[in-house]
């Protein structure tokens, strides 16, 4: 199977796997208008959660300008928050695998020297690696402040086995870094010559090398987990304003946080903003906690989360695509005048 049609049978799956999600909760009533009522009663809180969205871009900016300056490139606060900003708009209207990473990688690569773009592509990369990180950190402390509800839950061993899976996934995120980061395994000739060898072989090397300078900054990669954090407990902070004005059941914050940094992390598999997935994921978590009312607040939650998105995403990632899109226009006419003059040309 060549890779375009891989990619469209993936995209295929994901759509009709979404819709399916969402049409079994519209047809269960899991999901209805009558969960958004209370909404228009709290106009003011829902203006102070979209006023929480501006700090996540400005956040993931500076995390990823701390990633950029371990790899030598010096970029400045405002390219890398343009950049981010062009990443969430393709975050939202991407299709397939025309993501946010994808047209922030492009422009981060174009911004450099030839020799230079794998290391701007693998800052693009890592970021990511870093933002699941923090996630999966942030479910780590909450796990750790209320061991009773999910390790000594009788009623709902499935909280002991997402507790498992988060620790695996941990140490799997962990031992892909170590791996990838490991001066002695993809220095040796003999691994070298065999990576050589694979498609692409050579940019795999390169990438691998690039992410060897993130282990050797210890600092840095501290740093970047720190900011993710911070990001994530803003974005939670964001949500519980919208569990407020959807008017939710009483709820622990620490359970409360858990099932979103569960239902963050499986609904980053789907589509863009996990659509279908996020709902589905969100209606779960919740329910162990709050039952059947549960699995209709949590897939109001994430319905209302995504619009908000939407939203921010298209209001402040348009302006900087289009300011982005200039920037490059003027860089290839400066190029382009710069270009010696053919055979024949007036001196």
């Amino acid at each position: 199977m060549s890779p375009g049609i891989r990619k469209t049978a993936i995209l295929a799956v994901k759509l009709a796997a979404a819709g399916g999600i969402l049409a079994w909760l519209i047809a269960s009533r899991k999901l209805t208008v009558a969960s958004f009522a209370g909404v228009r009663e709290h106009l003011w809180l829902l203006a102070g959660c979209a006023g929480l969205l501006f700090l996540l871009p400005l956040l993931g900016a500076m995390r990823w300008r701390l990633l950029l300056g371990a790899q030598g490139f010096e970029v400045t606060y405002r390219r890398t928050l343009h950049l981010g900003l062009v990443g969430v708009l393709f975050n939202t209207v991407g299709v397939g695998y025309v993501g946010g990473d994808v047209v922030k990688a492009y422009y981060a690569a174009c911004d450099q020297p030839k020799g230079r773009r794998a290391e701007a592509v693998t800052s693009v990369v890592f970021d990511r690696f870093l933002g699941l990180a923090g996630l999966l950190l942030f479910a780590a402390l909450a796990m750790a402040l209320n061991p009773q509800a999910i390790w000594m839950n009788p009623a709902h061993p499935e909280l002991r086995v997402t507790g498992w899976g988060l620790l695996g996934a941990c140490a799997a995120l962990a031992a892909i870094f170590l791996m990838a980061s490991s001066p002695r395994l993809w220095s040796g000739s003999s691994w070298q010559r065999r990576v050589e060898k694979l498609p692409a072989g050579a940019i795999l090397l390169r990438v691998c090398r690039a992410v060897s300078a993130y282990r050797s900054r210890p600092g840095t990669v501290a740093a970047g987990v720190a900011i993710s954090f911070a990001a994530h407990s803003v974005n939670i902070a964001f949500l519980w304003g919208l569990s407020q004005a959807l008017e939710f059941p009483p709820i622990r914050v620490v359970d409360f946080a858990f099932c979103l940094a569960v239902g963050l992390a499986v609904s980053s598999v789907g589509l863009p903003l996990g659509i279908g997935f996020g709902q589905a994921a969100f209606g779960y978590m919740f329910s162990l906690y709050l039952g059947d009312p549960g699995y209709t607040c949590g897939a109001a939650l994430a319905t209302l989360q995504q619009a908000f998105m939407i939203a921010f995403n298209l209001a402040v990632g348009l302006p900087a695509f289009l300011l982005v899109k200039k920037d490059a226009a003027r860089v290839r006419a400066e190029m382009a005048a710069d270009a010696p003059a053919g055979p024949g040309a007036a001196p």
